[in-house]
């Protein structure tokens, strides 16, 4: 029996339709600018980019891609390693129709030069470390940009509530 959590509760807030622009403006050209697009976009988790290799990204052509979503970073019995998500619904596709985002990536995965992760750290042997990432990448950039809700799960918030509060291709520039 899990006991009763008596500490309070932080609703994940999602940034407006501007921050959102701001913040995936900043990041245009940068070399992560893949990631972000697949945080806001695809409303992906952190864990599950880090896990995320570019053989679960299948590019059907200049206009129409898919995410095999399979997994998520965390930690195993092996020490930080990919493994199951949460839950079976978390395994999905995620359609991408965006040519800009499939541009995006497909510059990624050349710049990459065959390495196995869509968001390696510096060596390219494994993902980038959430911590880092969430602290270099969101809580130092939302600051810099005015942004006072920055974390790492940030991105699939925004995207959530995009897609029940706007029109997401128009609004928000997510994939429905």
């Amino acid at each position: 029996v899990k006991p009763v959590s008596t500490a309070p509760r932080h609703p994940k807030e999602a940034l407006t339709v501007n921050e959102t622009q701001c913040f995936l403006n900043y990041y245009k050209g940068h070399h992560l600018e893949h990631c972000m697009l697949l945080l806001f976009q695809c409303g992906l988790r952190i864990g599950e980019l880090q896990a995320l290799q570019w053989n679960e990204i299948d590019f059907i052509d200049d206009t129409k891609a898919k995410i095999h979503v399979n997994a998520s970073w965390g930690d195993t019995q092996c020490g930080m390693n990919r493994k199951d998500p949460k839950t079976r619904s978390s395994k999905r596709i995620i359609p991408i129709s965006n040519s800009y985002t499939i541009s995006v990536l497909k510059r990624a995965l050349a710049m990459s030069k065959g390495k196995l992760w869509v968001a390696e750290n510096e060596t390219g042997l494994r993902p980038l470390d959430k911590h880092n990432f969430s602290k270099r990448y969101f809580t130092k950039v939302g600051k810099e940009l005015g942004i006072e809700y920055s974390d790492d799960e940030m991105g699939a918030s925004t995207y959530n509530y995009g897609i029940f509060k706007y029109d997401p291709v128009e609004k928000v520039g997510v994939v429905k």
